[in-house]
């Protein structure tokens, strides 16, 4: 019981305190980072349910940017899904021209990721011109 008690003042204070990341490239928005008790059924296997408690979920662990050959900005972000859980998020690409403001464009559209349980994932966009000097990534969950 005191096990058990533990983990849960774990759990929680995990939760509220949440991780400190620098590095606002990629914003992994709510259910594509962790689970929670509220999104999750913690009715499967012992295993998945240790997962799920735990919160585990999707990490970003490399975030590399270059200009390639035709000048455009490439951005490659790397990771890997912590859970026992198959994880699939939604992401969109927003390009920022020199004066901070949002090009617009047609890669500027939400596209798929699935991350299989306990594995690393990748993908790299690419600026639809050469006006784009910087990019933001941001996440949402497959509903």
């Amino acid at each position: 019981m005191k096990i058990l008690l533990w983990i849960l003042f774990s759990v929680i204070i995990f939760s509220v305190t949440g991780c400190s990341e620098n590095d606002k490239t990629v914003n992994l928005g709510p259910g594509v980072k962790n689970d929670s008790l509220t999104n999750n059924a913690v009715v499967n296997s012992i295993a998945y349910a240790g997962s799920a408690l735990l919160g585990e979920g999707v990490d970003v662990d490399e975030i590399s940017k270059r200009y390639n050959e035709n000048g455009l900005l490439e951005l490659q972000v790397k990771g890997h899904n912590n859970s026992q859980f198959t994880k699939r998020f939604w992401y969109r690409p927003e390009w920022i021209d020199a004066d901070g403001m949002t090009i617009s464009s047609r890669t500027s559209t939400w596209l798929p990721v699935s991350v299989t349980g306990k594995s690393k994932y990748n993908f790299k966009v690419v600026a639809p011109t050469t006006k784009a000097v910087d990019v933001k990534i941001d996440t949402k969950k497959w509903e």
